[in-house]
């Protein structure tokens, strides 16, 4: 990309509006942990989670947008739009779940506080353009930055707001789907044997675990503003 804009600078000076993958990611209750830790330690743990997760989206070919303290935002498709922006935004995500779960499984290991993850990812069209006047800003603007930042939380909120349509969503965890492609057969088999060994159902998850998880939300008329998790059980270890 460097390469690219240095003989282009162009549409880092258009205003425009395109489809892009905008991946938020957020450390779950880092306020809390943060307290009564050292300063020293605290921005130890932030670095070593923002090393973990950046090199997943600089892999996974996107763009790191900001941090947002124990947070960051990345895009996929910015400046340059691509065929692959969403795929590559949704393995990005799923390479974080897992670095995050092995450093947590590490943390625990050392008998340190491990830590968990949130995910808010999203694809759609947004406002591309520079801000602010003597130091400008390459910005993403739009309701799908939005969408992606807010996408849980809003689920209990949708569901009153627009009720009586009900509306619930699933949180995966790690299943076998051809999303995983990019990756070797042996890299893959490793990947999935060693989250599955993690998890206390003892595998990783089928795209029919989560199509029943779907089902059983279109189906169950008096469910809404839920999120059903189906990760095997690894948010209890």
């Amino acid at each position: 990309m460097v390469e690219e804009l240095s003989k282009n600078d162009e549409p880092l000076k258009q205003v425009r509006a395109q489809s892009v993958a905008v991946l938020f990611v957020d450390i779950v209750g880092f306020t809390a942990f943060a307290d009564g830790r050292t300063p020293e330690e605290v921005v130890s743990t932030l670095r070593q989670f923002h090393a973990l997760m950046e090199r997943e989206v600089f892999r996974h070919n996107g763009t790191l947008d900001k941090y947002l303290g124990d947070g960051l935002m990345a895009t996929f498709g910015t400046p340059f739009a691509g065929d692959a922006d969403a795929s590559n935004a949704l393995r990005c995500a799923q390479a974080m779940m897992t670095a995050a779960d092995r450093w947590s499984d590490e943390r625990k290991a050392a008998h340190e506080a491990p830590i968990r993850v949130s995910f808010g990812l999203h694809y759609g069209p947004v406002v591309l353009g520079d801000i602010g006047l003597t130091c400008l800003e390459f910005a993403v603007i739009g309701s799908t930055v939005n969408a992606a930042s807010r996408l849980e939380a809003l689920t209990r909120a949708l569901a009153l707001e627009l009720a009586p349509i009900r509306v619930n969503a699933v949180s995966p965890g790690v299943v076998r789907t051809n999303l995983w492609q990019s990756m070797t057969v042996e890299e893959r088999e490793r990947l999935f044997e060693d989250v599955g060994n993690s998890l206390p159902v003892g595998r990783v998850g089928e795209p029919h675990d989560v199509a029943q998880a779907y089902l059983f939300l279109m189906q169950e008329g008096f469910a809404t503003g839920q999120t059903i998790v189906v990760d095997g059980g690894r948010v209890l270890v």
